[in-house]
Parts: structure tokens; sequence; C-alpha cells
């Protein structure tokens, strides 16, 4: 298990706000990036411009490689924690291979309750 720091560092640009969790091991890091460009909110309250971006990273032969880009920070930690324990990134869940697996529990429970 990855242990973290347990505050961000902060890495701001011109162009967007950026903080950086990092690990002790200092092998890997989670930099989450808001642009400056396009913010603005409409007449709901609703955020305008580009959403915030976790971009889950890891050090290769002294640089940063990109892992996987989430939207929360709790799912970027996670992709990294997989990929300390297992070596390979984290597979992913898409909408057709969960459809499946529940079709294929539906019908398991079929199944079981006509035994």
């Amino acid at each position: 298990m990855i242990d973290w720091l347990k505050r961000a560092k902060k890495a701001d640009t011109y162009l967007a706000e950026r903080k950086r969790y990092e690990s002790r091991c200092k092998q890997y890091m989670v930099e989450s990036s808001d642009l400056r460009y396009g913010r603005q909110r409409d007449e709901n309250g609703q955020r305008l411009g580009y959403p915030m971006v976790f971009r889950a990273m890891y050090k290769r032969n002294g640089f940063w490689s990109i892992l996987s880009t989430h939207k929360k920070l709790g799912p970027a930690k996670k992709a990294l924690e997989y990929f300390a324990e297992h070596g390979r990134p984290m597979p992913k869940q898409t909408k057709a291979a969960k459809a499946k697996r529940r079709q294929k529990a539906k019908r398991k429970a079929r199944r079981d309750a006509k035994a």
C-alpha cells in the first residue's frame, strides 16, 4: 500500500492552478489541474469552462509518466495503488462489461431459484 503525504503542494502556472499529491517514496504522484481559461458560471450557477483533471503518474527512468486521468482524487489514487501492487494498469470497467456481469448474475440467480 502506498503511503501518501498528508498535504498537497501547490504548483501553479499562469495557465492552470495545480496541486501535487505525492507518496512518501517519491515514486507516485497525483496531479490535479484546474485550467483558468473560461472560468465563468451560467445563470443556473453551473460552472462553465474546463473540468478539473486528476492525473495518476509514476516515475519511470527519472521522468514522470501518466498512468491514467480521472475526474476525482480517490479513483486516481486507487489506480496507482493497483499499479504498485500488480505492476500493470487497472483494467477499464466499461458499461458493456458491467451489463454482461449483471446479466450473468441474474441468470445464475434464476437458475438457483429453480433448483
